[in-house]
């Protein structure tokens, strides 16, 4: 929901997602607000009309969302940048939605795979993840990419 802060009405309520939203972040302009939800898609919202303006699958849940704060095109997630600005996937494919347009998730910089089974730069495999090593959470800033595994350790990793 959002709601005037002057009046304390609810002025729009952002429904489309199937799960619990456990994460939201507004845009540095004010003009747009993400949402992140156990149905493993974040959502970018128009705040002005309520209106779901793209929806990204990310393949897992996010823990960590944040517009870059000087472009409105960059979502810092804990597997890495996605790039808002992404073509529409064939209309073949079946989203469940007809709020937004089903977008695919491309990576900007350094980031995981939304199979947790790489980890990728600017959205190409850079380096396999043999089963032990796979990610549990991670948290990316700039090359830097850190790693909980399934198997209980912490990979710190910097790549140039």
């Amino acid at each position: 929901k959002i709601w005037d802060m002057a009046t304390g009405a609810c002025v729009q309520t952002l429904e489309g997602h199937n799960d619990s939203v456990n994460l939201v972040a507004f845009s540095a302009d004010g003009q747009r607000v993400a949402s992140g939800s156990n149905d493993e898609t974040v959502k970018i919202w128009d705040v002005a009309t309520g209106t779901c303006v793209q929806t990204l699958r990310v393949g897992r849940v996010i823990t960590h969302l944040l517009f870059d704060p000087r472009t409105n095109s960059l979502l810092s997630t804990d597997i890495g940048l996605l790039n808002l600005d992404l073509p529409v996937l064939p209309p073949a494919i079946d989203n469940g939605s007809t709020d937004a347009t089903l977008r695919s998730v491309r990576h900007s910089g350094w980031g995981i795979s939304t199979d947790s089974v790489w980890i990728v730069r600017d959205g190409k495999g850079m380096l396999w993840l043999p089963p032990e090593y796979r990610v549990m959470k991670s948290a990316v800033v700039g090359p830097t990419v850190a790693i909980g595994c399934r198997s209980g350790r912490v990979l710190v990793m910097k790549f140039s």
